[in-house]
């Protein structure tokens, strides 16, 4: 959350209209503390806050946003704003969680303006309800085959700018992609680059169900002090992964029920 005294400068500054700086003030903050701002925000203010946010900035702030909110923001734009925006989500389970709460034709539409490959991956996602581990999971993942060398798999990772976010291990597969261990990165950094990826990777780390409901992902990630784990589905094929961010929201979700 944002610190209170920034809450209480952008509502004075609301109030007198003084929007030259309240673009000012959210130029400087992260897109998770505007994000927390939109959401602390009554609905009245929400847009106009919105609409003073540099649009480049726009899509960043919506992933920060709870699915709610996301999409009530959404509802006031028009079709063709949306669907610019939401061309420029990266994380394909951030997008899919958005599109499950937007009208059909509006998630039809972004669908249609997306390359062949990235329809297929978040049409597989919409598959999933949100409230299992498939609906958490992100397809942005890294894997490797068991026969390869350690130093095939730090070559290929050295050819990206940076690789996924919450990347903690490298799921390894089969030749029928069937998840069957992990590599993980404390390991790969420090091994030789002459041994295969079956000499040091590690076959205890379970996989998750897609069809598992979200609270006992959330479980699995608290009992076992998870960052990352593979979703799989009932052939053992890997799917996706799983982040402890995502797992967070599902934790506060659930206590917030409770309470």
């Amino acid at each position: 959350m944002p610190p209170q005294p920034t809450l209480g400068k952008l509502n004075k500054l609301l109030e007198s209209g003084t929007y030259a700086e309240i673009r000012s003030l959210l130029d400087i903050l992260k897109p998770a503390d505007i994000a927390a701002l939109l959401e602390s925000s009554p609905p009245h203010e929400r847009g106009v806050i919105w609409n003073l946010i540099d649009s480049s900035r726009q899509s960043e702030i919506l992933q920060e946003l709870n699915e709610e909110r996301a999409s009530d923001l959404l509802a006031d734009l028009p079709e063709n704003e949306i669907i610019q925006l939401l061309d420029n989500v990266k994380a394909d389970d951030d997008l899919t969680d958005i599109l499950q709460q937007l009208p059909n034709t509006i998630t039809r539409e972004v669908l249609h303006f997306m390359d062949h490959q990235d329809r297929a991956r978040v049409e597989n996602l919409l598959a999933y309800d949100e409230n299992t581990a498939g609906g958490l999971m992100d397809t942005e993942i890294i894997s490797a085959r068991a026969s390869v060398s350690i130093g095939v798999v730090l070559r290929y990772l050295r050819r990206h700018d940076e690789i996924p976010t919450m990347t903690d291990n490298i799921f390894i597969v089969n030749q029928f992609n069937q998840y069957i261990g992990t590599l993980p990165l404390r390991k790969l950094l420090v091994s030789e680059t002459g041994l295969t990826v079956r000499d040091v990777m590690e076959t205890d780390t379970d996989s998750i169900s897609a069809d598992m409901h979200d609270s006992d992902v959330a479980e699995i990630f608290a009992r076992y002090d998870l960052v990352s784990a593979p979703a799989v589905d009932d052939q053992c094929q890997l799917l996706g992964r799983i982040t402890i961010d995502d797992v967070v929201d599902v934790i506060i979700e659930d206590a917030t029920i409770r309470f």
